[in-house]
């Protein structure tokens, strides 16, 4: 799902990798115009990050923001507690 909302987002893709037998994510490299990586499902594990990955994965080139200065950015990144969220928010209204 995530490639495909790479896809819509409009972002480059540098590589695909593809369970083999994996039809869609063919589909989706030729679609984006890369070669695919076509690897065995044990390879593919070991390139994916998350527990039970799914077929395809791709690398993606983000593009970069330019911020305005005096623009206040908090990223939250890692969080163990996504419940968190709202007291770091309060913090940061506190403190302007």
């Amino acid at each position: 799902m995530a490639c495909e909302d790479a896809l819509e987002a409009g972002v480059a893709f540098d590589q695909v990798f593809v369970v083999d037998g994996d039809e869609r994510g063919m589909a989706l490299a030729e679609i984006v115009g890369v070669a695919p990586r076509v690897v065995t499902a044990d390879v593919f594990a070991k390139v994916a990050t998350t527990e039970t990955p799914q077929s395809p994965v791709a690398v993606v080139h983000i593009p970069r923001s330019e911020l305005k200065p005096g623009l206040a950015v908090m990223v939250l990144w890692g969080l163990a507690d996504p419940g968190n969220t709202g007291t770091l928010i309060r913090t940061a209204a506190a403190f302007g």
